[in-house]
């Protein structure tokens, strides 16, 4: 990168409950948006929230109060924040979500953790900055 620095350069020292770093409270620039799919029902993904700064850190936290797993990846963020809330997703971002869930999916099946293969629509939520890291929720200890 030329100048200027990517926002995972800028997380401050704050780590989430499985240890990875998240960004400062309220941070103007963080970004986190939320999606939801329900096979059968909608013929896309839909933008269920998104959020800047202090609403970006409420829709981090309560995925990872629900144990929803989360991912970065901000080409994919700067598209979604363009959605407008309840809408089907953009062509553009068809390959990256579908891949999200794909994994979601397979997780399921391997870990059985919902005993289902169709996700509801807690089961997907995307921080979206910079790293392409598929994080795993939490674990109960």
């Amino acid at each position: 990168m030329t100048g200027k620095k990517s926002s995972i350069d800028l997380l401050a020292e704050r780590n989430g409950p499985d240890g990875e770093k998240l960004a400062a409270p309220g941070r103007k620039d963080q970004v986190a948006v939320a999606l939801r799919y329900q096979q059968g029902r909608d013929d896309a993904p839909i933008l269920a929230a998104k959020g800047q700064g202090g609403v970006a850190e409420q829709i981090l936290q309560m995925a990872f109060a629900k144990g929803i797993r989360v991912r970065q990846d901000s080409d994919l963020a700067e598209i979604l924040m363009a959605v407008d809330v309840d809408s089907e997703i953009p062509l553009e971002a068809f390959a990256a979500v579908a891949e999200i869930l794909n994994y979601i999916y397979r997780i399921n099946q391997i870990y059985g953790t919902q005993n289902r293969t169709a996700p509801t629509e807690n089961d997907t939520i995307s921080r979206l900055m910079t790293d392409e890291k598929l994080q795993e929720p939490p674990h109960d200890a």
